[in-house]
């Protein structure tokens, strides 16, 4: 047969003006009839549909087998239509003329008998009677259906995502087609399981249609373009659905192992590659043959040593190297072998059955003793001394199905080589070059390189046509082969925008309301250019249930060459489909999946014939959709002129920032884009060819958009520019801007976004140029949290309803800087310590790693007054075990007590709720007390960039004291962690080093790092409420090395980066070595050092009281006070709200009459009676995993409580 080549039409990116907006104005009419609507505008359009789809369901059912002996008695009693001998006209279905072949004049078919009124039957065969429906068994179970659907219905309508809203901007996600939608529901209701024709004998064949469908939207050779009667030069294409796209992608690394790694079924090998497609094969064929790729080393033993060797002196190969170089077989090398292009491998077996009338036994009898299902794979390496692992090679922006699928295929997430990626998130071509030319001098065959067509996260197409050149380079250059696989799950069916309508097609119409206008985005000649190299890939992924707009699970696999699915078979005497089954009608055979929808192929399908897989269909959906993402784009790129504390950039920046311009002419052209794109409307926007020009260089290449949060330390000011702080914001606008939990209320959401991380190892370059334009330390290595926009919805343009959405995430934006502004600004705050020692008071600071106020760790040594001392020693010796903390009394600055040397302090038994109250009358409690001659000993920063990457080997501590009571305190490196500190340790020297020698040199007073040699901290973090620091139990005993700490004696009021003293640190030179025990007292906590933000509240009375009468009169409400406060803060919303002291004050129902919960303000704090609710209020682990369970927990109550009554 001879393939009929279409010259290739260029695409324009749109008509000229006029003729703009009436093609755009008919696309959209037309696509706005694709879709139940945003506000269910076409509901009634559904409505009518499904009566269809149950019409005829319903018609399917009565009429097969029409004869059964089942006797109609009476159809027409329960809707009075008995005496006229007429049926009603439901939604407009003339019934009696729909069913000719029972109507006789006044007697209704069996199907209308069904339609309208309650079957009564009698006979040989009885069904559902009269008698049954009226029964209290049947009764009851409906009323139960009734039951369990309504309260299903409400919970979905409730807590599904509400992806058919112009709002949603999340994942990939949008309303499916009507198309779709029908087409599912009305093959689900056949239930057709597409593993087997006898299951499926219509949805096997429409599966194989739609195949050949998508094949020839990504460009492929299929029946319909090609000449019976002739031979083909190429196979024509092939290709199936799957459920996703990630078991497409597994499928796509299972063939090409099976490509370069497994044997084929002989039988059906050969039938295929002679025209022939046989799936009746022997048992030994059906097992599972393995290494294509060794399959020429396979035949080459069967030469040398079995009943093949006639081919030694004749049978030639045509070789990578070269285009026309041949070789006798015999002669080729082992790596020539194994680096044979794909279509030289197929051919093989056709080639000896003509070229020497080898027959199909006797080629699969002698060949097959030497197949690696036979002899296994180690005895060909051993043979033809193979060594070297095969690889894969993939960008870093790869999704993750990929290294799951080398974990899933042993084939082992280290010969997966990544490959860099440009300033765009492309893959960086020149990189690859260099790994495929060091693989090769490495003796590495290549399994595959597989290129993105549309990333996840940013909508990035890797250079395929650059690929492709390199694939052609390293065969002709090196005589080095490879498959190319493209990942186009979302980009697929932007190839739709490539291809011609056919004919006569519908979409020459007038033109309509100029207001339903919503221009079409040109594909960029980059990403066009990617799309028309598709054709040349070896397979595609693609997913219907993406940018195809069909319900899930669709998910699609093409392959260039049909030969290629024969290594995706697997079968069984149940699923061949018989000696006359075609691989038309046999779908289930190829592929991961065993039972599998037909309602899947027969939505696609339907989606294909009615929207069209061509410009005027899918082309100019998405179309919209890439002006959609233009627009939005364009939001992200100018949001901060609007702002003087938010700064936004999108991944992918401004075109004179791609450029390199001056920064004067990027800020222009920002102001541009202001001005002349962001608030315009679609008909005013389209007349301006400057604007469209410059809008069609915007965003990322297919649809979505990535972009980073910063913000201004103040209205005005500088940018922030630790990434750790742009992380936090970008994290909290995502928490308040998706859905992340089963009880998150959509109506709360005004915008749904997805959250996504740009870590620098993936995004390298890239990610430097984003922190610079954001103002953020591009010599920060950290990675950064961002949000992605998925633009699948055509409507948001219309009237400007992007500005909406820009409005309402600026709002939400500026909400949550105010709550990076707590954590990066030091204000006035209660300062909190553990006291330890009673010779000399030691005060080890409690430090919260997430607010500004209280990150530090800091150590150091003070005095109370001798009274006081003295009752807290008593009390100390009575209760050694006990922790006692100090407070400051009023709200100060840490810095400022530290530079003053002292202060008043509370003095209490443990953590209090409310500061100055001590809830235990039994309790040691001190108010008011002056303390005095505050020297620091070690002062650290927490904040984020003082940080380490990674946490110590070893876990190291601060040992501080007197001679005669020594203090231990964990070295908080790394974020999150656990504060461990304990009273009055016991060290001892090892004893041949003797005490008095190596204790000579060491000064206590000032503190020394110590490292406990055998508790790997690396192993043990990070802790969470299932996973404690239990070691860290009082009176344990470990060894430990003692080091001189590098700052020791230059601590001062400004605190010290904790990784620069651990960086310092000379590991190689211990001062000393020994055994430390623990003290009785000991202090350990997850919770408060690692809480993200805490509530600041205060009671004030309602009367005038003074504050010791204000904490008598809340003791009775304490217990309330306190259950109250942690149940409302530590539950997920109030993570998520933008002002967590409003959101507690709000839901708590504390209420008493002598006093009032209320947010702490500056008038509030000067109130002599105000008390301040404590941040250690919240005793439990507020950790994400905790929340998310009680969450899902108290979910199911009320889920339960709905379906279950």
């Amino acid at each position: 047969m001879r393939f009929r080549r279409r010259a290739s039409k260029k695409v324009s990116a749109l008509p000229e003006k006029g003729d703009a907006v009436s093609t755009a104005i008919r696309d959209h009419e037309a696509l706005s009839a694709w879709f139940i609507g945003p506000k269910a505008e076409n509901s009634q359009l559904l409505k009518s549909h499904l009566n269809l789809i149950v019409d005829h369901i319903t018609r399917a059912r009565v009429e097969y087998f029409q004869n059964d002996p089942v006797r109609i008695i009476s159809c027409f009693a329960k809707n009075g239509c008995a005496s006229s001998g007429k049926l009603p006209d439901a939604a407009g279905v003339d019934y009696e003329h729909c069913t000719p072949r029972y109507w006789s004049s006044f007697v209704p078919s069996p199907f209308d008998a069904w339609k309208y009124g309650a079957l009564v039957v009698d006979g040989v065969r009885a069904f559902v009677t009269v008698a049954i429906q009226d029964s209290t068994a049947y009764k009851r179970e409906v009323a139960e259906l009734h039951k369990h659907l309504t309260g299903m219905t409400d919970l979905l309508s409730r807590y599904s995502i509400p992806s058919f809203s112009p709002r949603y901007m999340g994942h990939m996600c949008f309303d499916n087609s009507l198309p779709a939608t029908l087409g599912y529901l009305t093959a689900m209701l056949h239930n057709p399981n597409n593993v087997a024709v006898e299951a499926s004998p219509l949805t096997s064949y429409i599966e194989y249609c739609v195949g050949q469908q998508l094949c020839k939207l990504l460009g492929y050779r299929t029946m319909e373009i090609t000449d019976a009667g002739t031979c083909p030069p190429e196979f024509k294409g092939w290709g199936h659905i799957t459920c996703d796209g990630s078991v497409a992608n597994l499928e796509a690394m299972w063939q090409v192992r099976l490509f370069c790694g497994f044997a084929l079924p002989l039988t059906v090998f050969l039938g295929l590659v002679s025209g022939i497609s046989i799936f009746v094969a022997s048992d030994q064929d059906k097992v599972s043959a393995r290494n294509l790729k060794f399959y020429p080393l396979s035949l080459k033993w069967a030469i040398e040593e079995g009943g093949l060797g006639f081919l030694a002196s004749s049978f030639t190969i045509s070789l990578t190297r070269g285009r026309s170089e041949s070789s006798l077989f015999m002669q080729a090398s082992t790596t020539d072998l194994l680096n044979l292009k794909p279509e030289v491998i197929l051919d093989i077996p056709n080639r000896l059955s003509q070229e020497y009338g080898i027959s199909q036994q006797f080629l699969n009898e002698e060949i097959g003793r030497y197949l690696i299902q036979s002899v296994g794979r180690e005895p060909l390496e051993r043979r033809y001394g193979l060594t070297s692992t095969p690889k894969y090679i993939v960008s870093k922006m790869c999704h993750y199905s990929w290294p799951k699928g080398a974990a899933v295929l042993g084939v082992g997430r280290d010969n997966m080589e990544q490959i860099d990626v440009d300033i765009n998130a492309r893959m960086d071509v020149a990189q690859l070059e260099m790994k495929l030319l060091s693989l090769t001098r490495a003796g590495h065959p290549i399994y595959a390189v597989i290129a993105i067509i549309g990333a996840t996260e940013h909508g990035a197409v890797d250079p395929l046509d650059k690929i492709l050149q390199l694939r052609r380079k390293f065969q002709e250059e090196h005589g080095v082969s490879f498959l190319i696989h493209c990942d186009a799950a979302w980009g697929g069916y932007f190839a739709s925008l490539l291809h011609e309508p056919p004919p006569g097609h519908r979409s020459a119409r007038p033109a309509g309301d100029i207001d339903a206008f919503v221009p079409e985005q040109a594909l960029s000649p980059y990403t066009e250019t990617q799309l028309r190299a598709l054709r040349h890939a070896d397979s595609i992924t693609l997913d219907p249930h993406k940018s195809g707009y069909v319900p899930y699970p669709a998910g699609g696999l093409c392959y260039r060459d049909e030969r290629a699915k024969c290594l995706i078979t697997w079968s069984g005497p149940y699923i061949d489909g018989g000696a006359g089954a075609s691989d038309v009608e046999s779908m289930g055979v190829f592929g991961l999946e065993g039972s599998k929808p037909g309602a899947a192929p027969v939505a696609v399908y339907l989606s294909h014939a009615v929207i069209g897989l061509h410009r005027c269909g899918y082309g100019a959906l998405l179309g919209e959709v890439m002006f959609t993402a233009a627009k939005m784009n364009a939001q992200w790129a100018t949001i901060s002129l609007a702002s003087d504390t938010l700064l936004v950039a999108p991944l992918v920046g401004l075109p004179a920032e791609r450029e390199g311009r001056p920064r004067d002419e990027v800020e222009a052209q920002r102001r541009f884009v202001r001005e002349r794109i962001v608030g315009r409307g679609n008909h005013e926007l389209v007349r301006d060819a400057e604007a469209m020009a410059l809008l069609r260089q915007m965003g990322g290449d297919l649809a979505i958009n990535a972009f980073v949060c910063n913000f201004r330390v103040a209205p005005g000011g500088p940018a922030n520019t630790d990434v750790a702080e742009a992380s936090y914001l970008n994290a909290r606008i995502v928490a308040r801007l998706s859905l992340t939990r089963v009880d998150d209320a959509a109506q709360m959401k005004p915008l749904l976004l997805m959250g996504t991380e740009l870590s620098a190892d993936r995004y390298g370059e890239s990610l430097k140029l984003l922190k610079r334009r954001l103002g953020l330390d591009e010599g920060d290595e950290g990675d950064l949290a961002g949000m992605c926009n998925v633009s699948m919805n055509p409507f948001p343009t219309r009237e400007n309803f992007i500005g909406e959405l820009s409005t309402a995430f600026l709002r939400v934006a500026e909400e949550e800087i105010k709550n990076c502004w707590k954590r990066v600004q030091p204000v006035p705050a209660i300062h909190s310590f553990i006291m330890q020692g009673t010779d000399d008071l030691y005060l080890t600071y409690l430090p919260m790693f997430n607010l500004g106020s209280y990150r530090q760790q800091l150590i150091v040594s003070a005095k109370l007054p001798d009274s006081i001392m003295k009752a807290y020693a008593e009390v100390r010796a009575q209760r050694p075990s006990a922790v006692f903390t100090l407070h400051t009394r009023a709200k100060v600055l840490l810095s400022e007590v530290l530079q003053k040397g002292s202060c008043v302090v509370d003095i209490h038994e443990d953590l209090p709720v409310l500061h100055g109250f001590n809830p235990d009358p039994k309790g040691f409690s001190s108010c008011g007390v002056a303390l005095s001659e505050i020297k620091i000993v070690k002062h650290l920063s927490l904040s984020p960039t003082s940080l380490a990457r990674e946490y110590p080997l070893f876990m190291p501590f601060f040992l501080y004291g007197t001679p005669g009571q020594k203090h231990i305190d964990h070295i908080l490196l790394k974020a999150p962690n656990a504060q461990l500190s304990s009273s009055r340790v016991h060290f001892s020297f090892d004893e041949h080093a003797g005490p008095a020698e190596p204790a000579k040199g060491i000064d206590f007073r000032c503190g020394v790092i110590m490292i406990l040699d055998e508790v790997r901290e690396h192993t043990m973090q990070p802790y969470g409420r299932g996973h404690r620091p239990n070691f860290f139990a009082p009176r344990k005993t470990f060894r430990v090395s003692l080091y001189s700490d590098p700052f020791s004696g230059q601590y001062g009021c400004t605190p010290t980066d904790i990784r620069t003293v651990w960086e310092r640190l000379d590991l190689g030179k211990p001062l000393a070595k020994g055994a430390l025990t623990l003290g009785k007292s000991i202090y350990s906590d997850m919770t408060h050092l690692n809480r993200k933000t805490v509530p600041e509240l205060c009671l004030l009375p309602t009367e005038q009281l003074t504050r010791d009468e204000l904490l008598l009169s809340v003791t009775e409400d304490y217990e309330q006070i306190s259950e109250d406060i942690k149940r409302v803060a530590a539950h997920h919303t109030a993570v998520a709200a933008d002002d967590i002291s409003a959101h507690i004050l709000a839901a708590v129902s504390v209420r008493a009459r002598k006093y009032d919960l209320r947010p702490v303000h500056e008038s509030y704090a000067r109130a002599h009676a105000a008390v301040h609710i404590s941040r250690f209020a919240l005793r439990e682990l507020d950790d994400e995993r905790s929340q998310c369970v009680a969450v899902r927990r108290g979910w199911k109550d009320s889920c339960d409580e709905v379906l279950l009554g």
